[in-house]
Formats: C-alpha cells, structure tokens, sequence
C-alpha cells in the first residue's frame, strides 16, 4: 500500500462515517415521524432504495427504545442493591420478615437482569443459577 494513501486513512477522524451513518439515519426516521413514505426517505437522505430507508428506520427506532430502557435498568438495580444493603442487616440479625424481603428483592434484581429460567425451543427450559449470600442463608 503506498505511504500516502495509508496516511490519509490515519488522518481522517475516527468513527467519520459511522456519524454520517447515524445523523442521516436520525434525518430518515424523522422525515418517517413527518409521515414521509420510505420512498421519500430513500430520496431526501440518499438511500439506495425504499427497503434501505426502511432498515435504517427500524435500526434508529431500535437504538432510541433499547438504550433509555438500558439506563433505567441501571438505576433501577442500583436503587434494589440499596434497599438490599439495608435489609440484609436486618436479616442477618434473625429477622425473619426482613429476610423474605431480602428474598424478594433478589428475586426482583434477578428478573431485571433476566437471571430466572427461560424456556428455550425444544430444551425444555435454561436455567441461570443465582448465589444466595452465604450469610443470608445462614439466616434462614
């Protein structure tokens, strides 16, 4: 490869095209939000086809309903990992009512964090084993 051409790939700006590829998927799935047909998407961002505008839509709309969804997971788990500090001393203590609060909050957190067993075609079903501190069974 000549010494040029290699350094002219080393000074574009990372992620270049990756950004015009998400400003203009943004552009498609608003003109969609304007009632724009996926022809006319095609037409005004400059996507092959009707079918592209459409893939690029349905990505965009994918990536703006997966991530808020991400984020309040997150806090979501932090907020029952709190709660969960709090009864656990509780429990370890003997309390009984703060153990099964104990219990219910990981079951929660585990569901959250899609843990408990789910069926699979033909497996029957996957199971994901969760630990139970030590200290909490002891407890029980």
């Amino acid at each position: 490869m000549p010494a040029s051409r290699s350094r002219s790939k080393q000074q574009k700006p990372p992620h270049r095209k990756d950004t015009a590829a998400a400003q203009r998927a943004l552009l498609a799935l608003q003109e969609r939000q304007h009632g724009r047909t996926y022809e006319q998407i095609a037409r005004i961002c400059g996507y092959a086809s009707k079918g592209a505008a459409y893939n690029a839509v349905q990505r965009e709309l994918e990536r703006t309903l997966h991530e808020p969804a991400e984020n309040v997971r997150t806090l979501e788990v932090k907020r029952l990992d709190a709660l969960y500090e709090v009864m656990e001393a509780k429990a370890l203590k003997g309390d009984t009512w703060s153990v099964d609060r104990c219990l219910k909050i990981m079951e929660r957190r585990a569901m959250l964090l899609g843990l408990d067993a789910k069926p699979d075609a033909g497996m029957g079903a996957q199971m994901t084993l969760v630990a139970i501190e030590q200290s909490v069974l002891e407890a029980i």
